[in-house]
Formats: structure tokens, C-alpha cells, sequence
């Protein structure tokens, strides 16, 4: 009775493990989902606003996955630091749970380098090539997560259930 339970937490355990790589393919999905409207939404003020990169940052409070970047770069721009080097530090809080890869800390990183140092013709440039590259990168998040994200949940289960047999 007792190997049974076992066993049974063993299958369970395979399982889970499944499932949370499969939910990392999601949040990807809706990092990127919630950084692609951030992006647009940034563009507009920025166009049509003529405040500070930090004022402007104040506006975004409501996008969940972004929060910890965005509060960290408006704390660091409070202290006097470089809008890139405050965009920078607040990219690195960023949470293991996004599922986020090298490359697309690589893409969120470089949005800093050209914010705040030229003129206004020069960051919409910037941020339109960010976009696109955002665009990209949140296809390929989509794709990934239909192709994977069920493959991670079955191969956690029978990884559970090969175990479990083994100690049978």
C-alpha cells in the first residue's frame, strides 16, 4: 500500500513538473502580449506628450508583468541614474517565472539604449524597431507554446509513470 502512494506521488510529481514548464511557454506568451501594448502605448505618449521619460513612466502602473521593471527604472531616474542604466537594472529584477529567454532580455535591454538620448524623431524610430522585434519574438512565444507547451505536460507525466514502474 505504502510503495503504491509512492508511486502515486511520483506520477504526480512528473506531472507537475509538466505542467509548470508548460505554464513558463505561457507567461512568455503574455509578457510579450503585455510588453507589445506597453510599447504602443509608450509610442502615443511619447509622440504626443511632452513629459519626462520618468512622467511617463508613472502612467504605466497597470501592466502586472512589466511592474517591477517599470518601478525600479522610475526609482533609479529618481536618484539621478540614466534612464538606460535605471532600464537596466529594472530588466534584471525581472521575475524567472515570464519564462523568458537570453534573447528576449537581450530585446527588453536594448529599449533603453534608445530612449532618452536623441531627439524625438530618433526614439519613435527606436521604439518602432523594438516593436517589430517584439512582434517577432511574441510569434514565436505563440508557436511555441501550441507546439511544447503539451509535449511538456505529457512528457512530465510519463516521465512520472516510466519512474513509478521502475520501483513496481
Amino acid at each position: 500500500m505504502i510503495k503504491m502512494m509512492g508511486c502515486l506521488m511520483i506520477v504526480l510529481t512528473g506531472a507537475a513538473v509538466g505542467y509548470l514548464q508548460s505554464k513558463r511557454l505561457t507567461a512568455r506568451t503574455l509578457f510579450f502580449e503585455e510588453y507589445q501594448k506597453f510599447l504602443s502605448e509608450l509610442t502615443l505618449q511619447i509622440r504626443y506628450d511632452s513629459s519626462s521619460l520618468e512622467r511617463i513612466l508613472e502612467k504605466f502602473s497597470d501592466y502586472r508583468r512589466l511592474a517591477p521593471v517599470l518601478r525600479i527604472c522610475r526609482e533609479k531616474i529618481q536618484e539621478g541614474n540614466s534612464f538606460f542604466e535605471s532600464w537596466r537594472q529594472g530588466v534584471g529584477k525581472l521575475s524567472k517565472d515570464n519564462g523568458l529567454l537570453k534573447g528576449d532580455i537581450e530585446l527588453l535591454l536594448d529599449l533603453g539604449k534608445g530612449l532618452g538620448i536623441s531627439d524625438l524623431e530618433g526614439q519613435l524610430s527606436h521604439l518602432k524597431l523594438n516593436s517589430e522585434l517584439t512582434k517577432l519574438r511574441l510569434e514565436e512565444a505563440r508557436e511555441c507554446k501550441v507546439k511544447k507547451g503539451k509535449l511538456y505536460q505529457m512528457l512530465g507525466l510519463s516521465l512520472g509513470i516510466t519512474t513509478a514502474l521502475l520501483f513496481l
